[in-house]
């Protein structure tokens, strides 16, 4: 029994030291761990501190790269740095620094959907795999190093440098400045906003003052109204002579026995609104002619009721006068000859009408009244549909393109004051209900430095998107942009003008023809300009432009974004294209252009263009080429001879 003790100690020796080697077999394995991991992470932190510092230099040595040239810095990809002597070079793919994968990625930056080539996203990614597989990354936007500059072409001395075809170049701000635009025309022409009454002018007989005037290519036709000392009507010839030959206008028959209010005129036929009673319409033959050159009546119209033939117009088979307040449609006969019987539609207006113009089913009217200065008439109901009340004056003329009758160019009697307009523009295109004026589209024909107000007696446009306005006082020739409503050129001609119309000739030359109050020279013409020829498409190409001229250093020049400011009318267009090449032997002259758009897919079939009507703007990126020369080239189209597409200016931003 005394050795029990014994047996108890060395029991409890053998516990303990079962419970030494449970604890160390649970806590040495985490003390091994910690030692290792902290021996890994000091070698990992030195890895990541040397990676860091191979990050930054990645970065300066891309940030070297870009200075030295925007060009080839911009072509996106995956590189790596290299140096190359004592400068940085970006080799294509992945590329190892001291051990570590270095890699940098260039790619496009997107603003608004639209790529911005003067700044690029730069990725830059340090890796290593020991001890343990890791990376850092870094991520800059770099821009050009020097600012963008722009390069604009506004005036007529820049666009005059350029190569036209079918194009022109006029004074956008009239004969006082040297603001330019390009648009469609021979460009053989005067400048509409620089007339002239250079053409020699024709006397018609008597001493009648001329009222009334129509004309067809090759063809002028007057009446005279205001009072009984002229004849009543005169058929006027205008030759059409070869380019830059002047026309000339010769007198080939008369026909007299009426005092005329308006005249239409055809190849065959003319037509005159009378002040007799029972022949309100009187037809006049054109087709012979007696020894004295005078033409006989073929038939007339007699308009119910007493009243005089305030207007008149003929389309196909089919004529339309008014006689105080009543618009009547009346068939024509084959031969016109004697009466055309009774009237087969009457409509009702709100007054008696100064001007007829009939498109399509429509007949539109400038009414002699100060609520309603603009009727429409639809012919196939003879009733009103339209209105138009734009200030409190009577309405004198109006125009309506053939072509497009969604608006109608108005004047009406002068309204005194430099704040209160007498020409607009209205909306008819839809025709029903009062029409709107067009905003910003109204202009008053007294400008601050008249002499004095202009009343309007007559309206047309012309082609260059221009409005020629007549009438007594002040400026008696007006003419007027119709992009921006302002005045652009005119004439002072002091005895009054009293109608004008205006014709593009078998030439595709434009003029205006004029009827004046000076008894010995009643009808002048006044030659068309830019835009005056009916061409429908052309182009212009700018001069060259090299940036490094100005940059000493510079050797190649980055271009950026285009920007350029047009009028755009409905039935037109206007679309360019942009071409960059490099200077042979340090220069731009005889170099090769091949002219690009904004599809990278599809460039040389491309263009930067607008869908928007009006003033607008197009925008866009230019192609990245390198080369420091530089062009532009516009493309103008139209299916309106009346309308064509303006460049105003043009600008390119670029680096050097």
């Amino acid at each position: 029994m005394e050795s029990l003790p014994m047996l108890t100690k060395k029991g409890q020796s053998l516990v303990e030291l079962l419970i030494v080697f449970a604890l160390a077999s649970s806590i040495l394995p985490a003390v091994l761990t910690g030692a290792i991991s902290s021996r890994d992470g000091r070698a990992q932190l030195q890895q990541r501190q040397a990676a860091f510092l191979i990050l930054k230099q990645a970065e300066e040595a891309t940030r070297s790269y870009r200075q030295i040239g925007w060009v080839n810095f911009a072509i996106d990809g995956t590189f790596h740095p290299q140096l190359v002597g004592n400068s940085w070079n970006l080799s294509s793919g992945p590329g190892q620094i001291a051990g570590f994968e270095v890699t940098v990625v260039i790619s496009p930056v997107v603003r608004d959907d639209i790529d911005d080539p003067s700044t690029k996203k730069v990725v830059t990614t340090v890796s290593w795999n020991s001890p343990r597989q890791s990376s850092i990354t870094s991520t800059k936007y770099l821009t050009r190093y020097q600012d963008n500059i722009a390069h604009k072409e506004t005036t007529k001395s820049n666009f005059d440098a350029g190569t036209k075809f079918q194009t022109a170049v006029s004074l956008s701000g009239g004969s006082l400045f040297d603001d330019g635009q390009v648009q469609l025309g021979a460009g053989s022409q005067r400048d509409w906003c620089d007339p002239n009454l250079s053409i020699t002018a024709l006397d018609l007989p008597k001493s009648g003052v001329a009222n009334a005037i129509s004309a067809i290519p090759g063809q002028a036709f007057a009446g005279t109204g205001n009072n009984a000392s002229g004849i009543s009507f005169a058929n006027v010839s205008i030759t059409t002579p070869p380019s830059g030959t002047a026309p000339s206008a010769d007198l080939v028959g008369t026909f007299d026995g009426h005092k005329t209010n308006a005249v239409f005129g055809e190849a065959q036929y003319a037509y005159l609104g009378t002040d007799t009673n029972t022949k309100e319409i009187v037809i006049v033959d054109l087709r012979t002619k007696d020894a004295n050159n005078k033409y006989s009546e073929a038939g007339y119209f007699n308009a119910p009721g007493n009243g005089n033939g305030d207007t008149i117009f003929v389309s196909g088979n089919t004529g339309y006068m008014t006689s105080g307040n009543k618009l009547y449609k009346f068939a024509l006969s084959a031969n016109r000859s004697g009466s055309q019987g009774s009237p087969t539609g009457t409509a009702n207006l709100e007054a008696s009408a100064k001007k007829l113009i009939v498109v399509g089913s429509y007949a539109y009217l400038a009414i002699n009244s100060d609520s309603k200065q603009l009727q429409i008439v639809d012919l196939n109901t003879m009733s009103v549909v339209g209105w138009a009340h734009v200030n409190n004056k009577t309405g004198r003329d109006l125009y309506v393109s053939q072509s497009d009758d969604s608006k109608v160019y108005l004047v009406t009697a002068e309204d005194t004051g430099t704040d209160k307009p007498e020409f607009f523009i209205i909306d008819t295109g839809g025709k029903g209900g009062e029409r709107p004026v067009l905003s910003g589209k109204t202009y008053n024909t007294y400008q601050s430095g008249d002499p004095q107000g202009m009343d309007p007696k007559a309206v047309t446009i012309v082609t260059g998107n221009k409005a020629i306005l007549v009438g007594h006082g002040g400026y008696e020739y007006q003419v007027v942009k119709l992009d921006n409503m302002q005045r652009c050129g005119q004439l002072n001609i002091d005895t009054g003008i009293n109608g004008s119309v205006s014709i593009i000739d078998t030439q595709s030359r434009a003029y205006t023809y004029i009827i004046t109050g000076d008894v010995s020279s009643e009808f002048k013409i006044i030659e068309g300009g830019p835009g005056g020829g009916a061409a429908t498409s052309g182009t212009f190409e700018s001069q060259t432009s090299d940036p490094c001229v100005n940059y000493s250093l510079c050797h190649q020049t980055a271009f950026n974004h285009l920007s350029a400011n047009v009028y755009q009318p409905e039935g037109t267009f206007l679309k360019l294209q942009v071409a960059v090449a490099m200077p042979v032997n340090n220069s731009c002259a005889g170099v090769n252009f091949t002219f690009m758009g904004s599809d990278p897919a599809n460039r040389t079939g491309s263009y930067f263009s607008t869908a928007s009507n009006g003033d607008t703007t197009i925008n866009g990126a230019v192609p990245m080429i390198s080369g420091r020369c530089f062009r532009y080239k516009a493309f103008f189209s139209t299916g309106n001879p009346e309308a064509t597409p303006v460049l105003k200016d043009f600008t390119v931003n670029f680096s050097p």
